[in-house]
């Protein structure tokens, strides 16, 4: 404990500098920085009032060029996939998946959208989402959607319609999903209520098979 303090002064800074910051005045909830088809830059943050989008032509001066409102509840993650922002948001029966879609810096549209997916022989509407993770082949895959089962992850295919995404299917392992990440045809999940670690086969989207299931050393409640 006594050395503690001297290994963090020992710790490189990789070349990083503080340009600016933005101060604000509510909870920020995620953040995601995104290349227009233009080539700018932008840093869309996710706060309890809406998603606000900056532009970083000048990354010295950030300027504000459009809030989505977000008084229904929270935005909760954001990804994006091909010109494309999919916002998700968090709360109850109001909650909204957000799609927004980045054009040229002053031709920025939004819509509210509510996907469905079809569980156990009925098509539910999603009201609300806790996480979202776009691999590669622009499949979606949502983590805990709040009226869905027991908040397991959803799969679906964003390329025919990016606007009107296709459910492919969803995981079986009857957990609550907290957050995932694919690689290739390998799906990871990290279940947050009961601290598990999943593993999934994925190579058939519409029957993900569960490789292993092991519980984890650190459980969160978030």
């Amino acid at each position: 404990l006594f050395f503690f303090p001297l290994c963090l002064l020992a710790q490189k800074d990789y070349n990083l500098s503080l340009l600016t910051n933005v101060t604000f005045s509510e909870k920020i909830t995620d953040v995601l920085g995104y290349v227009g088809p233009d080539g700018t830059e932008y840093a869309v943050v996710g706060a309890a009032d809406g998603t606000h989008i900056f532009s970083l032509a000048d990354p010295n001066n950030p300027q504000q060029i459009k809030k989505i409102e977000g008084g229904f509840s929270r935005t909760a993650d954001i990804k994006s996939w091909n010109d494309y922002l999919y916002i998700l948001t968090e709360g109850g029966n109001e909650g909204k998946i957000i799609e927004d879609i980045i054009g040229e810096p002053d031709q920025i549209t939004s819509t509210t959208i509510r996907l469905e997916a079809t569980v156990n022989g009925q098509v539910l509407s999603i009201w609300s989402c806790h996480n979202i993770f776009i691999d590669e082949n622009g499949i979606a895959y949502l983590s805990n959607c709040g009226n869905i089962n027991q908040g397991d992850v959803l799969i679906f295919d964003l390329n025919d319609d990016p606007e009107e995404p296709i459910f492919v299917g969803r995981s079986y392992f009857g957990q609550t999903s907290h957050d995932c990440f694919v690689r290739g045809d390998t799906l990871l999940n990290s279940n947050s209520v009961d601290g598990r670690f999943s593993i999934l086969d994925i190579s058939d989207k519409s029957n993900p098979i569960i490789l292993r299931d092991e519980p984890t050393i650190y459980h969160s409640p978030f």
